[in-house]
């Protein structure tokens, strides 16, 4: 799972994700991310590196959880369903 933020006033757009993606010839299909959880922020540490552990655990309880089933497959929302399910895997 990957977490992404958005500029001011503007929406995460899965499909411009996904061609950003595509388009870095340094990412291969292993590390397209399956989970992308939209944050408003990404909290930081007293020394401004990313904090991991409050987006770990928020990870399904985000507002928006994007999915691919597969790698070449395009991002589609995380329905409460499938979230209850993972969680439920994840134990």
């Amino acid at each position: 799972m990957c977490a992404a933020t958005s500029r001011d006033g503007a929406t995460f757009d899965a499909d411009d994700f996904a061609g950003f993606l595509d388009a870095q010839p340094d990412v291969g299909t292993k590390w397209r991310p399956v989970f992308v959880q939209v944050v408003a922020a990404v909290p930081t540490t007293a020394n401004r590196k990313i904090d991991k552990a409050p987006l770990r655990a928020a990870a399904w309880e985000a507002e928006v959880v994007w999915w691919a089933p597969t790698r070449s497959s395009a991002y589609r929302p995380l329905t409460p369903r499938q979230r209850a399910g993972i969680r439920e895997e994840s134990v």
